[in-house]
């Protein structure tokens, strides 16, 4: 679905800057992991989300095969890019005017409306825009925007910080 109107590198360059942001916040980029001498898939701290973009199990079970998304990568990736662009045209699209500045759509609140809602689901919509309203963030609001702009710098250097941890 066309972003700012047309089939555009504008579009293409959002788009691509919105996924490997979410899977940077979600997993560091991570489908697997070492655990107890054995490789398994990445797992979120409440068990509930797997893999490189940390797929819901309960959310979006009978949409998607669940042994697909813990153990194939390309699955997982492409189910994220499916929930993203879910969220994109049922709600941001559709709603186009609440995120327009100077007539064109602000890439950084859609990024990050967009983000609050693949991480805390549709409800999220609202309480989201609320929260930027009154520029008072959850702490995974603030994590996905520094990444959002890494990726759109092209601030690679940053990726040891989620590799190795803080230095």
């Amino acid at each position: 679905k066309a972003f700012q109107g047309g089939d555009s590198e504008e579009d293409h360059r959002f788009i691509r800057t919105a996924v490997i942001a979410t899977a940077w916040q979600e997993s560091c980029w991570r489908q697997f992991h070492v655990r107890k001498g054995q490789l398994t898939y990445v797992r979120s701290y409440n068990a509930t989300s797997v893999g490189l973009m940390q797929i819901n199990e309960r959310v979006w079970r009978g949409l998607y095969k669940l042994e697909a998304l813990r153990w194939n990568i390309h699955y997982n990736a492409l189910a994220g890019c499916d929930i993203l662009n879910l969220y994109l045209t049922k709600y941001i699209l559709k709603k186009k005017d609440k995120f327009l500045r100077e007539g064109k759509l602000d890439p950084g609140l859609v990024a990050r409306t967009l983000y609050a809602m693949y991480n805390g689901g549709p409800g999220e919509y609202k309480s989201f825009l609320a929260r930027h309203g009154k520029g008072k963030y959850y702490l995974s609001d603030n994590l996905f925007w520094e990444k959002y702009q890494w990726v759109a710098a092209e601030d690679w250097d940053k990726v040891s910080v989620c590799l190795f941890g803080e230095e």
